[in-house]
């Protein structure tokens, strides 16, 4: 199916660049340059505490920020061309662009709203979901793959999986570890099959997963994934490389 790629900006702080730089630094650069749907900016949340920023909108806080990712939130259903359920996969260029964050509280948003939401922990080298939401990561998609990768009977009880109810219409599946091999476990078609039986046990999927400058990892989830949202901070990713990675993208579907 056609893939849809939307992108969200954090505010970062302001640097002094010079005129050849090529880092992303407005909402212009994403639209124009970039070509791509602007779905929100995202204001600094540094006055708030980092354990609570990941669970802003599915707390119900009034703090600042909130309301941005509501807006995101809006933007996505809007600009989305496909119905319910559906998956969508979050990444961005490079590391500490706010990915992570932007997962939870996307998911948390649509959990909000009513939808029943799977947020999944693919960064199966780096796996920080499990943290915030202070959860152990025992069982996960790890757990899953070495057990036989079962993709029958209710996959919400699936003791491998250990799906968590982490909210009000939220549940978490971790990674269940780190994987020196993550390429082949994503690889594998079974993971492809788990990602569209999911969708039989919850009307959003959202899959937080490396950044794309880093490792393969995420083309090799986008091939399994219906819709993307792709991360960028203001004076952090350069211009070239964040359309470089969404044309990738693009060719993986």
């Amino acid at each position: 199916s056609a893939i849809g790629v939307g992108v969200i900006v954090f505010i970062g702080v302001a640097l002094a660049l010079s005129f050849i730089d090529d880092r992303v630094k407005s909402s212009w650069d994403v639209e124009s340059f970039i070509g791509v749907n602007l779905l929100g900016i995202i204001p600094n949340l540094n006055t708030i505490k980092e354990d609570e920023r990941y669970s802003l909108v599915l707390d119900g806080s009034q703090a600042p920020g909130v309301e941005a990712f509501l807006s995101v939130y809006s933007s996505a259903k809007i600009h989305s061309k496909l119905d319910f359920p559906k998956s969508v996969l979050i990444t961005s260029t490079i590391p500490g662009e706010g990915k992570t964050l932007v997962s939870c509280n996307f998911a948390g948003s649509f959990a909000r709203h009513g939808k029943r939401t799977l947020l999944i922990d693919c960064d199966l080298r780096r796996p920080m979901l499990h943290r915030h939401f202070k959860q152990q990561n025992n069982a996960g998609l790890i757990p899953w793959f070495e057990a036989g990768a079962n993709i029958e009977g209710d996959l919400t009880r699936d003791v491998n999986l250990g799906i968590i109810k982490v909210g009000d219409n939220l549940s978490l599946l971790t990674s269940g570890g780190r994987s020196k091999s993550p390429t082949e476990l994503l690889e594998n078609p079974l993971f492809g099959q788990l990602l569209e039986r999911l969708k039989k046990y919850y009307d959003l999927v959202v899959v937080d997963s490396p950044p794309m400058g880093a490792v393969t990892d995420s083309l090799l989830i986008a091939e399994r994934i219906d819709e993307i949202v792709y991360v960028c901070r203001f004076n952090r990713a350069y211009r070239k490389h964040i359309k470089l990675y969404i044309k990738a993208l693009h060719r993986g579907k």
